[in-house]
């Protein structure tokens, strides 16, 4: 082979790999800004299957079924909205005013009237309530007021932006695809076309699982704080527990907090002590078992490979890193399959 022709060889393997070097060292930068995009293209690409369904059966155009479906998510998420502030907000009055004694009840059965001693030092209900109280305080005083105010008006921002980008991504979701593909070098667009259709259903088995883990947490959480300990507003909460899911490492100790608040409602510290034990259990079995081993068969990977996804994806990447560890874990296998593979050799999916 030729100098040149070693030459084309070698800028042909080294040019892919800067340009995915400098995309990941971007994407670090701006990983907080994109996540509506994220949100939005992964709404338009569970939706997209649908879209073509109905656009031949609604005049052949696209932007009519992806606006009544926008129109119809933003009445869902709107309805939904309205139902969990209205029970939230009263929840969380209560707990406020009444959080403290609840505590103090709870610490009593656990320690009794007189406390408890380690190490010399005497620890009653009124001392650990007092204790916690005073290390909250910076928390529910105006600086946590100016903190929580700013996260709020965030997360507002962050949810009309998604809201923004939703029918674009449903309108023009191929249009965005193909510009996508364009921004690519011209010798490798022809590869992306070929791999298109294994990385596609590989993508929509994974999202299926999701549903599938999101709708098990829920059905499981219920029978728990429903049927077993008869919480109050148990749907809602374990619908909640379930949708929490879909962030792996947050999700579960959002979860937990969540059902530990609840837990200072119950007026036996049995109960309460069963239902964190529930809820922990509850955690321990859909991330460590169920969630790897369906993810893992949904993406053709190994539960320990999601595993190990994950926490790179947590580390590296914060909650945009968490929802796209997977789906990129299992591009990357498709890809390095295709070009791994013998001459001849028939591609495979691992």
């Amino acid at each position: 082979m030729s100098a040149l022709g070693r030459g084309r060889q070698a800028s042909s393997v080294w040019a892919p790999t800067a340009l995915a070097a400098a995309s990941i060292f971007v994407i670090y930068l701006i990983r907080n800004a994109i996540l509506p995009f994220v949100i939005a293209g992964g709404l338009g690409f569970v939706m997209d299957p649908l879209i073509q369904w109905l656009q031949p059966r609604l005049a052949g155009r696209r932007w009519i079924p992806a606006l009544a479906l926008f129109i119809l998510l933003l009445v869902a998420t709107g309805a939904l909205a309205y139902w969990i502030g209205t029970i939230a907000v009263d929840d969380a009055a209560q707990l406020a005013q009444n959080g403290p004694a609840m505590l103090h009840r709870l610490l009593t059965q656990l320690f009794g009237p007189q406390g408890v001693t380690v190490f010399g030092k005497s620890y009653t209900a009124d001392t650990i309530t007092q204790d916690l109280q005073t290390e909250f305080a910076p928390v529910v005083g105006p600086a946590g007021y100016a903190e929580g105010l700013g996260l709020g008006l965030a997360t507002l921002l962050g949810v009309f932006l998604t809201f923004v980008l939703i029918p674009y991504f449903l309108i023009s979701g191929p249009r965005v695809v193909a510009g996508t593909i364009w921004l690519l070098p011209p010798e490798r667009r022809a590869a992306v076309h070929r791999l298109l259709p294994r990385i596609v259903p590989v993508l929509r088995r994974y999202l299926i699982g999701i549903a599938a883990i999101v709708a098990c947490t829920a059905v499981a959480a219920y029978a728990g704080f429903g049927l077993l300990f008869a919480l109050p507003h148990a749907v809602l909460l374990s619908v909640a527990v379930g949708f929490l899911e879909l962030i792996p490492a947050l999700g579960p100790f959002t979860s937990l907090v969540l059902v530990g608040l609840s837990s200072l409602q119950q007026h036996s510290i049995g109960k309460a002590a069963g239902l964190m034990a529930y809820a922990v259990a509850l955690r321990l079995v859909i991330d460590n078992v169920l969630g790897p081993i369906v993810l893992g068969r949904s993406a053709q990977l190994h539960p320990v490979a999601i595993i190990f996804a994950f926490v790179v994806g947590a580390s590296l990447f914060g909650i945009l890193g968490l929802l796209l560890a997977v789906p990129i874990a299992a591009c990357i296998v498709i890809v390095l399959e295709y070009y791994y593979r013998e001459p001849g050799e028939p591609g495979r999916v691992p």
